[in-house]
């Protein structure tokens, strides 16, 4: 008897082509709200940056800030340019401001949206004038070089090693500038003392020289009001006023003692 050879069929199955993939489709969807959102942040008028409010400046131009934060804020992509809101980054322009302009202390910025930006700045107040290698800078009560200036005011502070500058730099360290600002506010209210400057030939020294033609050296290690004291004691008990433009300085920094030298006379 013959057998008979049966042969199993096998279906086929039939992929499904790429556009009727749900998949495909999502993740089109996707890739288009991306876009679309993407293409309403850069460009949409409702997202450009209209009005920008400045407070605090004095000395520098609305306009000038106002410049640096578009400029900041503007991306060019392609033909295409936008002042989007989203890239007005306060923490950002407030650095850039602080970088460009010395004359400001501190900087605070933040976004009003949807179409605002404000910023408030302090500018730097000067304390004295700071002088080496000739040019002269004003300076503000933390030490901190910020606008060119004339060599001329009521406080001038010269440099002895006569180190290079630039402006923004910290001159004198706070403690220091603080010392100086004690010395010259007390001995303004002595009788006929002028400061003609002050100079800091290091060692933690400060002298103080007066329109008079004598000096007077005190030490930054040391109480400045006792030191201030101590001057004025010996300017009243052992010096008349007749005899202070004889005098070649006065020795502030040991102890109690005052001790002070006339000049020698050919």
């Amino acid at each position: 008897m013959r057998r008979r050879a049966y042969r199993r069929s096998y279906r086929t199955k039939k992929r499904k082509g790429l556009l009727k993939s749900r998949l495909f489709w999502f993740l089109v969807l996707i890739l288009v709200l991306v876009a679309a959102s993407s293409y309403y942040t850069l460009f949409s008028p409702a997202l450009q940056l209209n009005k920008i409010t400045v407070f605090g400046n004095e000395k520098i131009s609305e306009e000038e800030i106002e410049n640096l934060i578009r400029e900041e804020v503007k991306k060019d992509l392609v033909s295409l340019k936008s002042q989007s809101i989203v890239f007005a980054d306060p923490a950002r322009i407030a650095k850039a401001l602080l970088k460009k302009y010395p004359l400001i202390e501190t900087a605070e910025a933040k976004r009003i949206l949807p179409v605002s930006f404000e910023v408030v700045i302090k500018e730097r107040m000067p304390a004295a004038i700071w002088c080496a290698e000739e040019n002269c800078f004003l300076i503000d009560r933390k030490g901190v070089i910020f606008e060119k200036s004339a060599s001329q005011g009521k406080l001038v502070i010269k440099d002895w090693e006569n180190q290079p500058v630039r402006l923004g730099q910290t001159a004198i360290d706070e403690e220091t500038m603080a010392a100086i600002l004690e010395i010259y506010n007390q001995l303004a209210l002595l009788e006929k003392i002028e400061i003609q400057e002050i100079v800091l030939p290091g060692n933690s020294r400060i002298t103080v020289k007066t329109k008079e033609g004598w000096e007077a050296y005190f030490s930054l290690k040391k109480n400045i009001s006792w030191q201030v004291t101590k001057l004025k004691l010996v300017l009243e008990k052992q010096i008349p006023l007749e005899k202070r433009k004889e005098l070649e300085y006065i020795e502030l920094r040991f102890g109690n003692l005052a001790p002070y030298r006339y000049r020698q006379t050919p």
